[in-house]
């Protein structure tokens, strides 16, 4: 549903080419510039109150080279009616350092909350 998983992918696998690995916690950084801006403009083009949202991350021992990127985000529209915008994507596991696939694996589901954009907050303080 999002166009930025897109350039979040190529990025992950620029990281890869060079070899380089990244941690859980810098995915969760990445992804939060991004969700930001997709907040941002929902809010503006669908007139939507952000209510909140979760970045998960999961693991499957059924797909043990393989992890899940999820992130669900909240909305309440003019009707007061809560939507629920969501994208998932797939990801090779070969890009987490080692110490963070250990984690993954074990955890299974790493969990981080989406909060309100600054640029969003800084904007309706100003009105």
């Amino acid at each position: 549903m999002f166009g930025f998983l897109r350039g979040f992918i190529g990025l992950l696998y620029f990281l890869k080419k060079e070899d380089q690995k990244i941690t859980l916690d810098e995915l969760a950084n990445i992804m939060s510039n991004h969700t930001d801006q997709i907040i941002i403009d929902l809010m503006q083009k669908e007139s939507l109150n952000f209510g909140g949202g979760f970045f998960e991350i999961f693991y499957d021992d059924e797909k043990p080279k393989k992890f899940d990127i999820y992130l669900k985000l909240y909305f309440l529209n003019i009707n007061g009616d809560i939507l629920m915008k969501e994208t998932k994507k797939m990801l090779t596991i070969g890009c987490l350092c080692e110490k963070d696939c250990i984690e993954l694996r074990s955890y299974k589901t790493i969990k981080y909350e989406v909060n309100p954009p600054i640029k969003s907050i800084e904007t309706q303080n100003d009105q």
